[in-house]
């Protein structure tokens, strides 16, 4: 995944995905009568965590995307893009901090969520149990899979359902688009 998300030259038609096990994990996931939320991840092939801390939150954010619904080049894509915001740091995935350009925001989550993206956020991640300490607007998230999973669906929500994200989304799903622009666009908006 690291030098796939590197790479400008990734053929992502020709990508190789372990579906072995696929019905044994699905059933361990969903149960034998499953709803049709996050069976993509499954299908598309969630990879294995392993590695140091830092490349464990890397694949632990592509699988998030993964389970929120993202095909595997827009979770790769969506996953730079996290990388490029904290490096895989769990203090800046799960915590919070403040931009040095804007001390007085408090900046939290994954993409450094912050303002009423960081209120909606935390009013979710409260609902699903998700909070490890703080209030609504100063959140930080307890550091495991679930947490990222929903920090990955409230970005698909947000992207596919907002229009001021519509040049993303619309990035994100146009194949004539090459990898640079879809960065370019997801990154600027």
């Amino acid at each position: 995944l690291n030098e796939n998300l590197r790479s400008l030259n990734t053929d992502w038609n020709n990508i190789n995905v372990d579906n072995s096990g696929l019905e044994e994990k699905f059933v361990k996931y969903f149960g034998s009568n499953p709803n049709l939320d996050s069976q993509y991840a499954y299908m598309a092939g969630e990879l294995e965590v392993r590695g140091d801390k830092q490349q464990q939150n890397m694949i632990m954010v592509y699988n998030s995307f993964l389970h929120a619904g993202f095909t595997p080049k827009q979770a790769a894509i969506m996953t730079a893009e996290v990388g490029r915001e904290n490096s895989f740091n769990s203090a800046s995935l799960f915590g919070t901090h403040y931009d040095p350009e804007k001390k007085h925001l408090t900046n939290g989550g994954m993409i450094s969520f912050n303002q009423d993206r960081k209120i909606d956020l935390d009013k979710l991640m409260m609902e699903k149990g998700l909070v490890a300490r703080g209030k609504i607007g100063t959140a930080s998230y307890v550091e495991n899979q679930a947490s990222l999973d929903a920090m990955a669906q409230f970005m698909y929500k947000e992207l596919s359902s907002e229009k001021r994200y519509a040049p993303a989304w619309n990035a994100l799903n146009d194949d004539s688009k090459s990898i640079d622009q879809i960065h370019y666009a997801v990154g600027k908006n």
